[in-house]
């Protein structure tokens, strides 16, 4: 059964040590478990995403790089079978009948 001051929502000095107490201990209970918890579920994992980020952009860096070195070769071989081919072109017109050597 409630006193008279409750039954009024008067606030006592005794209800407002209860309160306080009460508040004290959750908060205790908030900062040991919680916070941890919190580290171990939120910010470690966020740590472990950001170094497998860094990996997976030097990775590929190294993938551009390797690219453009390719990308380089292909060009230079384009160009070497372009002047292959010219070659091949003037020898047959040099060889066919009628040219300079039939």
């Amino acid at each position: 059964m409630a006193t008279p001051n409750e039954k009024t929502g008067v606030i006592t000095w005794s209800r407002l040590v209860k309160f306080s107490t009460e508040a004290a201990i959750i908060m205790t209970f908030v900062s040991a478990f919680g916070v941890p918890l919190w580290y171990l579920n939120v910010s470690l994992p966020m740590s472990q995403q950001q170094r497998q980020i860094e990996k997976i952009e030097v990775r590929l860096d190294e993938t551009q790089k390797q690219n453009t070195e390719i990308s380089k070769n292909v060009a230079v071989m384009t160009e070497q079978l372009k002047f292959i081919g010219q070659n091949v072109t003037e020898i047959k017109e040099y060889t066919k009948p009628g040219g300079p050597l039939r």
